[in-house]
């Protein structure tokens, strides 16, 4: 597996359209629990979209750092 620079044009890639909506709304400052109420989705699922940008995007997440903005 290739590693790319982290780039926007690169976050967007290798990101599905959920995982691109869920970061803007993360961006915006929302809440899980509210981010989960705008898109109908339940807490356990948008925490393994988390999982899966941070993985995507090798960003660190929580309090330790932040995701790319897309």
């Amino acid at each position: 597996m290739t590693t790319l620079p982290i780039n926007e044009a690169n976050v967007v890639a290798v990101l599905t359209n959920r995982e691109r909506e869920i970061m803007r709304l993360v961006s915006e400052g929302l809440s899980n629990k509210e981010i989960g109420r705008r898109l109908n989705i339940a807490d356990r699922t948008l925490k393994v979209h988390l999982h899966d940008i941070y993985q995507e995007t090798h960003a660190r997440g929580g309090n330790e750092g932040q995701l790319p903005l897309v």
